[in-house]
């Protein structure tokens, strides 16, 4: 069978162009409109996204305050705990120095006095520097027998002794370094 075509060959070719216009136009409609809704797809997914972002910084906020109110109770903690050991410590130690004393005027000659008196805290007591002035020499051995049989005295060094006259007396003064022990 053979088909004659009327139609003339321009009509044919311009119809052809149409077509292929038509299709190339609707090909790019399609392509806008997918990137158009990827457009839309992708402003709606950064709003979410935003909407989010302060949601979770109002949440960042109120779990900063606490954080904050946290940090501010822990140091008050252990300023609390600081003081709370400054007084523990305190109070065991506080009758250390006046049972010293009593202990030291106890050993104490008569005739001998103290000029001064250091102590330094140990593990075991203290540690005792007395300078101490007499009118003879007896004084200072008679103090320094009884510092060594005392059951709470320990490690007595005597130093420094020198003599002045003293208008009519010899002036003997001289240092003690012992240990005292709070617990014999």
């Amino acid at each position: 069978m053979i088909r004659i075509n009327l139609v003339p060959v321009e009509l044919i070719e311009r119809e052809a162009r149409q077509r292929v216009i038509i299709l190339a136009i609707t090909g790019i409609v399609i392509i806008l409109s997918m990137m158009i809704l990827f457009l839309l797809i992708r402003i709606g997914v950064d709003r979410a996204l935003l909407i989010r972002q302060k949601s979770l910084e109002g949440e960042l906020k109120k779990y900063q305050l606490i954080v904050n109110e946290v940090k501010q109770l822990r140091e008050i903690t252990g300023m609390l705990e600081t003081k709370k050991n400054i007084i523990e410590n305190l109070m065991k130690e506080r009758l250390y120095y006046p049972v010293f004393m009593e202990e030291l005027m106890k050993v104490l000659p008569a005739t001998v006095w103290i000029n001064s008196l250091n102590s330094v805290p140990n593990t075991a007591g203290f540690k005792i520097l007395l300078g101490c002035n007499c009118f003879d020499n007896f004084a200072v051995a008679d103090l320094v027998s009884i510092l060594e049989n005392s059951a709470r005295f320990k490690n007595i060094e005597l130093s420094g002794i020198s003599i002045a006259p003293k208008n009519n007396y010899e002036l003997v003064q001289f240092q003690i370094m012992c240990n005292y022990l709070t617990k014999p």
